[in-house]
Parts: C-alpha cells; structure tokens; sequence
C-alpha cells in the first residue's frame, strides 16, 4: 500500500446499508488516499455536490458513492491515467459491475482546483452538469474502459422502474442521442433473457421520455404512478420482478 499525498477521496453516502464495505474498500486501495472525509445524508443531490466541491483540500480528489465497492488497483488506475493525460482531463472516471446494468461508468477522480468552484443547480444529472460545464472550458473527461469495482445497488422493483424513469427524464433533458441504444438494450434483455426486470426498466425508460422533469429527485418522487404500476403487478399484467438487492450489504 502507498499513501499518496495529494490524494483525497470524499464518500457520498445516504444511509446505504453498504456504506462500510465501501468504506474498507477505500481502505484497501493499492494507491491509499491522505485523507478521507464523508458526505451524509445531504439532498438534493446538486446541495450534496456543492458540499463536497466546498470541502475538497487535495489536489486530487476521487467521488465515490456508498454503494460502491472498489477494487483494490482502482485509485492507482485512476491516478496514474489522469497524471499521464495532464492536459485537456479535468476527471477520470472507471467502470463498474451492476447485477442488472452490467457495465457502468461511476467513479470519477477529478482535478480540484478545476472543478471545487462550479456551483451545480437543482438539476437532473449532476455530474453531466459538470461534464457540461467544464466542456465550455475546453476540458473533457478521460473515461478508462476498466472494471475497477463493484455497485450493489438496490435494483427492487420499484427501484429498476424509478431509476429508469430519471434516465429516461435525463436523456431527454440533456438531449441525449444515445436514447435509441437504451431501448435497443434493455429491449434485448428483456427478450433474449426473457427478463422481466428488464420489461420494468423499459416501461421505466420510455415513460422518463415522454414526461420531461429536469429537477432533481428523491426516491418518493412518482406518488401517483408507482402505485398504479403496482396495482398492475399485483393484478399480473406487469410481471413482478426479482429483487436483484444484495444481501452482502446487510449490516
């Protein structure tokens, strides 16, 4: 293990049942952070955000969300990529497994002095804000096409069929032309694995296309439509789906 100096890593965490093995992942990291600091319980998301770009002291500083479990070479990664591509990157960001998803892109290690200044809105998409942001700067962000941890999300059905509706919500928002891909993708789960999770996630999906909401969310957002997808459940027109949570979150 090697402390590096100008590293930091701040966790974002609400009252995730995961927050400690995140926690001793970020412990066991081959290239350890100097400093490690904590981000609770804060909403909406953007305040959560503003609070950590307030607190970030070192050059270096990596998000990491509580639901995340990080491989042991995943800050070394990070580190060594951005330090080799120091020009136009403001972040790199690594991959991760989801149960459900598959491969997704998660954890970023930014410059701070390049972003701790950028006050984020109340804004669907958070990091995309960023990501916008500081394109009209002139700047990118480096993304490694390496599995560098774990996510052990809640994926119940009401959760697969929320989260869907905000990336739907978020495509729409930020005109995103990869919308097609999504509903091709999980459109495929759905079929070949005969996935009924995934018909959730698609009906999820193209619902967020067609109801635009720019503003973030917490999870008691949709009073109205979420019950009515359970009714449906309940009655056996919308199958119900396999709770995909993982136990080893428990503690």
């Amino acid at each position: 293990m090697k402390v590096i100096k100008d590293l930091e890593c701040i966790i974002m965490s609400c009252e995730e049942p995961t927050y400690y093995y995140c926690l001793e992942s970020v412990r066991a990291q081959t290239y350890s952070p100097n400093r490690i600091a904590r981000i609770e319980n804060v909403s909406p998301l953007s305040d959560s955000i503003n609070q950590r770009h307030q607190i970030m002291e070192l050059k270096y500083s990596v998000k990491v969300d509580a639901d995340m479990f990080l491989y042991e070479n995943c800050f070394e990664s990070l580190y060594n990529a951005l330090k080799e591509n120091n020009g136009r990157y403001y972040a790199a960001t690594g991959m991760l497994l989801d149960p459900f998803i598959g491969k997704m892109g998660a954890v970023h290690m930014e410059k701070t002095k390049l972003v701790q200044h950028i006050l984020v809105e109340d804004v669907i998409g958070c990091d995309r804000f960023v990501r916008e942001k500081m394109k009209k700067k002139g700047y990118t962000i480096l993304e490694l096409d390496e599995i560098v941890g774990e996510h052990w999300c809640d994926w119940s059905d009401e959760a697969i069929f929320k989260r869907h509706v905000r990336v739907g919500q978020k495509h729409f928002y930020y005109r995103d032309k990869h919308h097609e891909d999504w509903v091709k993708s999980i459109g495929k789960k759905w079929i070949k694995e005969n996935s009924n999770a995934a018909f959730l996630a698609l009906m999820g999906y193209c619902y967020g296309l067609l109801t635009p909401d720019a503003s973030e969310k917490d999870f008691t957002f949709m009073g109205e439509e979420w019950p009515a997808i359970v009714e449906l459940m309940e009655d056996k027109v919308i199958p119900k789906v396999k709770d995909l949570w993982s136990l080893r979150g428990d503690e």
